[in-house]
This record gives structure tokens, C-alpha cells and sequence, in this order.
């Protein structure tokens, strides 16, 4: 047997380039490892490339913004030739996007801390309201003034607070009236 092999080329150039950019929605340039550009799409963002500091921040020149990458092909490695990729995604568009959402939920945050401060200060108020009659019910009770708790209505453990309260005055209101009309029998 013998052995073969077959061997296929592709041209690489500004045509091919083109056509990519085109498909991958993106800009696209090769440059050598001494930085020169060997070919790069008309709309690759150049001066962006100057000011970009080579990490994951999108680079700014007038009023644009790129996400840029670069990286070295295996089909480009080589002793003599090396160049790299450089591809180019205009993240304007994005970054508008981003910034109307940080801006819509930091209002919806506001308007949410706005309302709960709100709700809880009138549950607060509510509470505190009841709390008073209580208490002001309690003092008249130590003075022996048979007084009920009125009003409270805020469904939970201080309405049945008052209403305990209440039965309780209740009970003490019948208690020193039979006391009394048992004082008037052992008197009479």
C-alpha cells in the first residue's frame, strides 16, 4: 500500500475577512507580533485598539464602545509568520441597554424602599396607637376606673390584648358589685 495525503488551501485576505465580519456580525483584523496591520476590515475601530488596555473592559473612542479580544490562531502558529486575530464587537447598543436597566431597577428599588418605609411607619403608627389605649386603660385601672379599651382594631395579638383587657375590666366591674351588694346583705 501506499500513502497519501491531500492538501487544501484557503485564501486568507481583506475578502475573506469581509465576508467573516459579515457572518460573525463583528470587525476583524490580523496584525504580525511587530503590530502591524496585515489586513483589517474597513470598519475595524483602530483608535479604540489604541486605547484598549488588553482586558475584558470595552474600549471607548468617541461615541462608541468595542468589546475587544485578541488571540493567536493555531493555524496562524509558526516559526516565521505568527499573527494574531483581533476581533471587534460594537457594544454601544449593549451598554445603553445596560445602563436604562441599572437605572430601571434602581427606581423600582427606590420607589419599593419608599413605599415599605411608608407601610411600616403606618403599621408603626397603628401599632403605637393601640399600644397608648392600652395603656392609658391600664392606668385608669390602677385608679379603680372601670374603663374599656376602644378602637383598637388591628387584628392581631394587640386587638385580642384589648379584648382580654376588656373582659378583664369586665370581670372587675362584677366582681366589686357583687362585693358591694354582699357588703349591703351582711350590713342589712
Amino acid at each position: 500500500r501506499k500513502a497519501g495525503f491531500v492538501m487544501a488551501c484557503m485564501t486568507f485576505d481583506e475578502a475573506y475577512l469581509s465576508n467573516s465580519s459579515e457572518k460573525l456580525g463583528l470587525q476583524i483584523a490580523v496584525k504580525d507580533v511587530e503590530g502591524k496591520f496585515a489586513f483589517a476590515t474597513t470598519g475595524f475601530p483602530r483608535e479604540a485598539l489604541a486605547a484598549w488596555k488588553g482586558t475584558s473592559e470595552p474600549a471607548s473612542h468617541g461615541d462608541k464602545s468595542w468589546a475587544l479580544r485578541e488571540f493567536e490562531p493555531h493555524i496562524f502558529a509558526g516559526d516565521k509568520n505568527r499573527f494574531n486575530v483581533i476581533a471587534a464587537l460594537d457594544v454601544t447598543e449593549i451598554k445603553g441597554v445596560v445602563r436604562r436597566n441599572v437605572m430601571t431597577a434602581a427606581a423600582i428599588l427606590l420607589i419599593t424602599s419608599l413605599a415599605a418605609v411608608f407601610v411600616g411607619t403606618r403599621v408603626a403608627q397603628i401599632m403605637g396607637t393601640a399600644l397608648a389605649r392600652i395603656n392609658f386603660a391600664l392606668r385608669k385601672l390602677e385608679k379603680d376606673e372601670y374603663v374599656h379599651v376602644r378602637g383598637v382594631k388591628t387584628g392581631d395579638e394587640i386587638e385580642d390584648l384589648a379584648t382580654g383587657f376588656n373582659t378583664m375590666v369586665d370581670g372587675l366591674r362584677e366582681r366589686d358589685k357583687l362585693g358591694r351588694v354582699g357588703a349591703v346583705v351582711v350590713d342589712g
